[in-house]
């Protein structure tokens, strides 16, 4: 068993069989490796003409076959509106459409990078990729809450599968 298990690209959800070189949006963007992947998208590091390196989450062929996809992008506009870019909420760059060897469409999501990623930190530390200090986890899950509380309080959700929406009622 694998400690970092990948999606299951057999799956139904149809998740998006991206490679290492493979490129993206006419040739724009090629594929670096794999940042992650969660049970409606992966994300991937990805590389343009320039050396510019983004972040770029494709939905499953299902989530994009799902008519509140698009909502996807309205959420991230939301959340950079309610948390300003320098507090943590990356930079929507752009959204596209790529199909798969089947000929599925997935819903793309191009991002700006932060920085190094929490495995970055994991792998490169002093104690050779064992675990990350006390202190840099405590720091990692106080900013993490800190974004999911401001986002709240715009009555958005970030849950496991899906993003949600509240509008208040008005009684």
């Amino acid at each position: 068993m694998s400690l970092f298990p990948e999606e299951q690209l057999a799956s139904p959800l149809g998740y998006f069989s991206a490679q290492p070189g493979q490129k993206l949006k006419d040739g724009t963007w090629k594929i670096t490796r794999k940042l992650g992947w969660g049970p409606r998208s992966s994300t991937w590091l990805v590389v343009d003409g320039d050396d510019r390196h983004c972040a770029l989450k494709i939905l499953t062929a299902a989530a994009t076959a799902d008519p509140k996809a698009k909502h996807e992008r309205h959420f991230v506009l939301k959340a950079m509106k309610a948390i300003p870019s320098a507090y943590g909420v990356s930079q929507l760059l752009d959204t596209f459409e790529e199909k798969d060897e089947r000929g599925r469409k997935h819903f793309c999501l191009l991002f700006r990078l932060f920085g190094p990623s929490v495995e970055d930190l994991r792998q490169g530390n002093a104690y050779h990729g064992q675990n990350l200090p006390v202190h840099i986890v405590q720091k990692v899950i106080c900013d993490i809450s800190e974004r999911l509380v401001n986002l709240a309080s715009q009555n958005i959700i970030h849950g496991g599968k899906s993003n949600y929406l509240f509008h208040e009622h008005s009684s």
